[in-house]
């Protein structure tokens, strides 16, 4: 029998290949498969007649087989195409790269197909339909009842992720849940064994509303379990703090105004009250814990970087980990001159470093005296080391993982001797949900900007203004300034969504419009070399439009930018959209963020979009957010979540979460034989996982 903290190695069918395909996607256990969410689930047991099929609407059909052809030359390319009909009409199914779909159909045959309906030439057409009721290799359990969909990780596809769940739950031990039986019958849950398997298989009456939203009784289950366990570990790890010490060292207010007097700016009232704090944190006996909110160009990095500095100065080292490479080149473009100017080295550490660029960096940090390390995840592997480690810094936190901001504080521990710990972020936190999920770490908030800092006019269009927008590019392109363009994705959804744009077919089609030359491309499968020299085009003016994903949410500094362009922005969440409209006005020609939408719009989506044009103000943004996720709406879902958590999510689960934190006060008071068990058990496995340690 299986165990939820086996390797995913162990499931059959998951050889070698597999594995490591899974691991890529950050499946590393039977667990973390049993977690994987579907991205949505379909009920393909609908039959509509030919003539009720409607654009953009995924549904089943049933209809006789009219004809069946192949176009284009031999081989994988070739496409095939059905034409198909009833008394009500005909329509058109057409699959892309799969020849073999002509010779499964003869002309006669009833057919029963599932997938998205377009439009082709006044025809409906589904487009890589999905043969209903007739695939031998999907599990058992899937049919006559509403199938999962996940995304698809490496070469594994919904298919194959289908098949080695259903293998997993079959071998899973009928134990797993940790939770005393006592909490599970007084909050009325599900048991855990049950709850994974209708996470994975609805019931054939289900709501799939309650399934796509994550609040079927199921996900309150899994839900209430990690946050249970995590505000437990939050109060292990407060108790543990107890007995900590940090380092001696004082920091004079002279030693902090000689740093800020080296910025060609004065702080604002808010950065200096924030640095205050820190500093007197960094004078204390114990270790410091502390949270920097600020919305998005705010000054944050004045602040760290004030703290970082006094640190080194004083002769101990620093280490500030940032999740992108393009965060990194950032920092260092902004703290090596003024970490110069007052004699402190600092150095970086990427992934994209070669051997020969990484020996004499890790070696300098083997070394004792002053420097400040700034890196991506390299920091973290088990050959950077550091003689002295003073202080951690944690920028945009919430994208690392618990065990990670542990296991870089965990290179600085001496002697029984913490070092202090500055985790930051962009992402404005209501203050009630930072409190109950940061409830062992103080927070500090930068809540007024720069002066001169102006709002970015924000519009809603239609996603149709193709006309309207290349107009605006070549203005802003002619007065030197430049553009963002973000989109959904690199590539369609593997299962057929056709409609998603991507950063290539973006590309490509204002290439067309405004010149080869004057369009880069950024994206996250690009090597860092390709990266770093789409954004130094981008600064330097040589391709002023700048097609990109995500990747520009966070650490792209470029004050020529005046316009975001946001391509289907009804497909991001509300705190992306602010931090993406973020990059542009930051200089004195101000800043404007188109947010093109696919409509129809969902009302939770239009009301988005709303707040995005009514303000500017990044914790008003995150308090509509937290209202509208908590109505349930699911406005997209990170795999690795927010926080560390496979499926709970802090903001759309915040009703649960008040509870388990009740729940949680009353384990860690209990002195009974079964609550002693369950945090026996829970420190074993946060150790084992995480290397449990107060890490923010």
């Amino acid at each position: 029998m299986l165990q939820l903290d086996d390797s995913v190695g162990l499931i059959a069918g998951v050889g070698p290949s597999r594995a490591t395909e899974l691991r890529s996607g950050g499946i590393l256990s039977v667990g973390d498969l049993l977690m994987y969410l579907p991205m949505r689930y379909e009920d393909r047991s609908q039959r509509l007649p030919v003539g009720e099929l409607e654009p953009g609407k995924r549904v089943g059909v049933e209809a006789e087989v009219l004809s069946v052809r192949r176009k284009g030359p031999p081989g994988r390319r070739q496409q095939v195409e059905m034409r198909i009909g009833d008394d009500s009409g005909e329509a058109q199914a057409i699959w892309f790269n799969q020849p073999y779909m002509a010779r499964r159909f003869a002309r006669g045959d009833r057919v029963h197909l599932f997938g998205l309906v377009d439009e082709y030439r006044g025809l409906a057409q589904i487009v890589n339909p999905v043969v209903a009721d007739a695939d031998a290799t999907e599990p058992s359990l899937h049919v006559g009842r509403p199938v999962p969909v996940y995304r698809r990780i490496g070469a594994l596809g919904p298919g194959m992720l289908r098949r080695l769940v259903a293998t997993a739950l079959d071998a899973l031990a009928p134990d797993g849940g940790r939770l005393p039986a006592s909490v599970v019958d007084e909050h009325g849950l599900m048991p855990f064994r049950q709850a994974l398997s209708e996470l994975h298989y609805p019931p054939r009456d289900a709501r799939l509303e309650d399934w796509a939203q994550l609040r079927s009784e199921a996900h309150r289950a899994l839900v209430m379990n990690e946050f249970v366990d995590f505000q437990v570990v939050l109060g292990l790890q407060r108790r543990r703090a107890a007995g900590e010490r940090g380092f001696a060292r004082q920091i004079t207010p002279d030693a902090v105004a000689a740093i800020v007097a080296e910025l060609p700016f004065r702080l604002t009232a808010a950065q200096q009250r924030v640095l205050g704090e820190i500093v007197v944190d960094l004078s204390a006996p114990v270790p410091m814990h502390r949270l920097v909110q600020g919305d998005v160009g705010c000054g944050k990095t004045a602040v760290l970087g004030t703290a970082a500095l006094a640190v080194a100065l004083g002769g101990e080292q620093v280490a500030v980990l940032a999740p992108t490479e393009i965060l990194v080149r950032q920092h260092l473009a902004t703290l090596a001159p003024w970490a110069a100017a007052l004699g402190v080295e600092v150095v970086a550490l990427t992934g994209a470093d070669s051997p020969a660029m990484r020996r004499p960096r890790r070696q300098r940090l083997r070394d004792d005296g002053p420097v400040i390390a700034v890196g991506t995840h390299a920091l973290l592997e088990p050959a950077v080391e550091f003689a002295r480690l003073g202080l951690v810094v944690v920028d945009e936190q919430h994208r690392f993982g618990v065990g990670q901001r542990a296991a870089m504080r965990a290179k600085g521990r001496r002697q029984g001797i913490q070092p202090d710990l500055l985790v930051t972020t962009a992402t404005p936190i209501p203050r009630s949900l930072a409190l109950t999920l940061y409830g062992d770490l103080e927070i500090s908030r930068i809540d007024e900007m720069p002066p001169g800092r102006r709002p970015v006019l924000t519009r809603q269009l239609s996603r149709s203004p193709r006309k309207e927008i290349v107009g605006k590019l070549e203005k802003m392109i002619a007065m030197g300034a430049r553009a963002f363009v973000v989109v959904p994705a690199i590539e369609s959804e593997e299962d057929g969504d056709e409609t998603m744009a991507t950063v290539a077919k973006v590309a490509e089609q204002l290439r067309e419009a405004l010149g080869e030359s004057r369009v880069g491309l950024l994206h996250g499968r690009q090597n860092g070399r390709t990266k770093a020299a789409a954004i130094d085009d981008f600064v330097a003016g040589a391709t002023p439009v700048l097609v990109s994903t995500t990747v520009v949410e966070v650490g792209v500094d470029v004050p020529a930018a005046t316009l975001m362009v946001v391509v289907q922005a009804n497909r991001f969440g509300l705190a992306q959209l602010h931090q993406l409209r973020g990059r542009v006005g930051r200089g004195d020609a101000g800043g404007e963020c188109w947010l093109l939408a696919d409509e129809p719009l969902s009302a939770t989506a239009r009301a988005r979009l709303d707040t995005l044009c009514r303000t500017n103000d990044g914790f008003e943004v995150a308090e509509e957010d937290l209202a509208l996720r908590g109505a349930g709406e699911l406005l997209g879902y990170r795999q690795t979540g927010p926080f560390g958590f496979r499926i709970a999510n802090p903001r759309r689960h915040y009703d649960w979460l008040l509870t388990a934190r009740d729940v949680a006060e009353g384990l860690l008071a209990s002195d009974d034989a079964v609550a002693r068990d369950y945090r026996r058990a829970l420190r074993e496995s946060w150790r084992s996982r995480m290397r449990l340690a107060r890490a923010g």
